[in-house]
């Protein structure tokens, strides 16, 4: 994602869900179905840690753990992305939803 984000000059916006078929997370071997929420949550903690870290950087946690390891290329934009969920705005996003057209919030034009 940091280097879609650097291509496109900061303009990239990840979406992140937690998924909803059990199938899903069995394909890959993960037995995480069941607390899938916290695990999405563990992975944006995760992923925010290591594009803020200056170097090398660990992490532990319930379902996601590794040795020092460098997150590189950095996002474009060190402020974060904006979120696109009403239900976890304020709680996981870096701002607002944006659902509208040429960076007008949707309903504000």
């Amino acid at each position: 994602m940091a280097t879609l984000d650097a291509l496109s000059s900061g303009r990239t916006v990840l979406g992140v869900g937690a998924g909803f078929m059990r199938e899903q997370f069995e394909v890959l071997g993960m037995d995480i179905f069941d607390r899938r929420g916290a695990a999405t949550d563990e992975a944006i903690r995760l992923f925010r840690t290591g594009w803020a870290a200056g170097a090398e950087v660990s992490f532990t946690g319930e379902v996601f753990r590794f040795q020092p390891v460098r997150f590189l290329p950095k996002p474009a934009r060190r402020e974060g992305h904006r979120s696109g969920s009403a239900a976890t705005d304020g709680v996981r996003s870096d701002g607002p939803p944006n659902w509208g057209m040429a960076g007008t919030p949707f309903g504000s034009a």
